[in-house]
């Protein structure tokens, strides 16, 4: 155990990173065999610093330029708003046939069939590849806090790479599910 972590907060941590044993899929009424969320810590203190900003400007504007301008006040905390709503979290799912992520309420997310994976790999991000959804020189990036996580390479596809504060188990249960999948063809 770490030093300066305790039993109950080591065992509630345990408990959430859990695999479950293989569901056989994710028909109606089962449960991925591996789902893990993780806070945007960085997504939330960007937004709360961005919130923090907005605030300043806005009292620090005269009445006059205020009046004038109010649309832009609310459209900067409406972004602000929006972009935490949509990139609070990060969601993964992995079951029998498909590893599925998504961000925040799930609007922005994407679906891989596991039989379409070639090769899963640990990596370690860039400091300067950032968080959120963008490209980077190694593919497509799904990261919301910290910089572990599992890149997928694909026979006909870019990469993608799938932050994760869990990646060591992300990836051992998507190796698991590629020898599965390599055994039933």
């Amino acid at each position: 155990m770490k030093a300066g972590v305790s039993p109950a907060r080591s065992t509630a941590r345990a408990a959430r990173l859990a695999v479950d044993p293989p569901t056989g899929g994710t028909a109606p009424g089962d449960s991925p065999a591996y789902k893990h969320t993780q806070f945007g810590s960085v997504i939330a203190a960007g937004t709360a610093a961005g919130l923090v900003l907005a605030t300043v400007v806005l009292v620090s504007l005269s009445p006059s330029t205020l009046k004038a301008a109010w649309w832009l006040v609310i459209a900067l905390y409406g972004v602000l708003g929006a972009a935490f709503v949509l990139f609070w979290k990060l969601t993964v799912e992995v079951d029998e046939r498909e590893v599925r992520f998504r961000f925040g309420i799930g609007v922005i997310g994407r679906v891989v069939r596991i039989a379409d994976i070639a090769r899963c790999d640990l990596i370690r991000t860039r400091i300067w590849w950032g968080w959120g959804l963008h490209w980077t020189p190694s593919g497509w990036l799904y990261n919301v806090a910290g910089r572990a996580a599992v890149r997928l390479e694909f026979v006909r596809e870019r990469p993608v790479m799938i932050g994760s504060d869990d990646a060591e188990t992300l990836k051992r249960v998507i190796d698991e599910r590629m020898a599965r999948c390599a055994k039933s063809r």
